[in-house]
């Protein structure tokens, strides 16, 4: 039972990540893309 409470807190958190890292790597690809417009 210890071993699923344990994945099952570990699942918000690693989706967290995964959007903050989704959203790091928008604002990277929007970044680039106005550079390149300049």
């Amino acid at each position: 039972m210890s071993n699923l409470k344990t994945r099952a807190s570990d699942k918000p958190k690693q989706n967290h990540r995964k959007s903050a890292y989704n959203y790091f790597t928008i604002q990277m690809c929007t970044s680039l893309k106005t550079v390149r417009r300049r």
